[in-house]
């Protein structure tokens, strides 16, 4: 099907290579963006080139998508167990692409308020699209209701009243002992110690989108006690909500709601995506060395890590973190190992196969900037 304006990052070999790693017992994976696609955008600003940003892309929507497949695993025992599925704020599908795999396009609604994202993924992925709104009453859903309702990062994005709103609204559409997942960004993303963040919400009219009114798509830092507030408010003190710290991309809280009547659960445990950093790296004499940083959940096993040379794999050195859960490593491999524009990519593996991307990228820039310092 050609889909205008859309392009396939995976013509690349490099990321052809990459997507075949994540594709796993689900099968090949539609690796079509749409042109306007602002998390593909987002990633690309990053000074990344196109092969870069696209695994960085596709690599961050396989980590959702497997939370996704956990929490379906402990509430439904798997995606037989749901009859109806809302994936609200999808964008362009970057999580959907995933999913779509796993379920049947019919039983799955994706809402967006792009129409040009909602066209898209209608296209592309044969799911039925809805153009959500602004004021969550004029939202028109083709299903009364859902078993599980999954909201990326919209939540962490609405100011409070909003937030009340949306959260009433959707868990409206629950069906009964259906489950509403939302991730937001958690209080103690605040750095500046001068925000004053008594109250549990603090809300700043910035964000990475120019499409949108700030003062209604910002950035929201909330804490789980405020978090817990509206929920009381808006579905009262029967329903059950399960709260993860970190457990969305290793950036953000993820809260699973239940709506009555409430199966016997037992808490999840959801890994927890590894974080990593390069510390330092250099190129000297055709010989790249770099060393870092990785870091598991508290309590979790500390992360491995992986070395990819394209295709290939790379060895690294490992030694003991500041603590149980943290390893520093260092690589070095020649530059005629991957080339200037092969694809050098630094993996941190955690529990249950929990990946996270330290680093991709080429080593072109790095060379030229070099060869200009001399």
């Amino acid at each position: 099907m050609s889909l205008a304006g859309a392009f396939d990052p995976a013509a690349s070999p490099d990321v052809a290579a990459f997507v075949r790693s994540v594709e796993g017992k689900w099968g090949p994976l539609d690796t079509r963006v749409g042109a306007s696609d602002e998390m593909y955008a987002y990633e690309r600003s990053g000074l990344r080139s196109e092969d870069a940003a696209a695994v960085a892309y596709f690599f961050m929507g396989h980590q959702l998508f497997r939370t996704i497949e956990d929490v379906v695993a402990w509430k439904f025992g798997g995606f037989d167990g749901i009859g109806s599925f809302l994936d609200f704020a999808s964008g362009f599908g970057r999580v959907t692409r995933f999913l779509v795999r796993a379920l049947p396009p019919e039983r799955l609604v994706v809402a967006e308020i792009d129409p040009a994202a909602v066209a898209f993924q209608r296209r592309a992925f044969g799911v039925r699209a809805v153009v959500s709104k602004t004021v969550p009453s004029k939202v028109d859903f083709p299903d009364r209701s859902f078993d599980l309702i999954f909201v990326s990062s919209l939540f962490s994005h609405l100011p409070p009243a909003r937030f009340e709103e949306w959260l009433r609204f959707l868990y409206g559409r629950l069906e009964p002992s259906g489950l509403l997942a939302f991730s937001v960004h958690g209080i103690e993303g605040i750095q500046d110690p001068s925000v004053d963040c008594s109250s549990g919400f603090v809300f700043v009219p910035v964000s990475e989108t120019a499409r949108l009114d700030t003062s209604e798509y910002g950035s929201a830092y909330v804490s789980e006690q405020r978090v817990r507030d509206f929920v009381v408010r808006a579905a009262g003190g029967d329903a059950r909500l399960f709260a993860c710290p970190l457990a969305f991309g290793g950036g953000q809280d993820l809260y699973l709601l239940v709506r009555p009547p409430v199966p016997d659960l037992a808490p999840p445990r959801l890994p927890r995506a590894p974080k990593g950093e390069v510390v330092s790296a250099t190129i000297v004499d055709g010989i790249v060395s770099a060393e870092g940083w990785v870091r598991g959940g508290e309590g979790e096993a500390a992360p491995a890590v992986r070395l990819f040379l394209r295709d290939r794999h790379g060895d690294v050195v490992l030694a003991p973190g500041a603590s149980p859960w943290e390893r520093l490593w260092r690589i070095a491999f020649p530059v005629d190992a991957v080339g200037l524009d092969g694809l050098v990519r630094i993996e941190a593996e955690g529990e249950r196969d929990r990946r996270g991307l330290v680093y991709v990228g080429h080593l072109r820039p790095y060379v030229e900037r070099a060869a200009r310092s001399d």
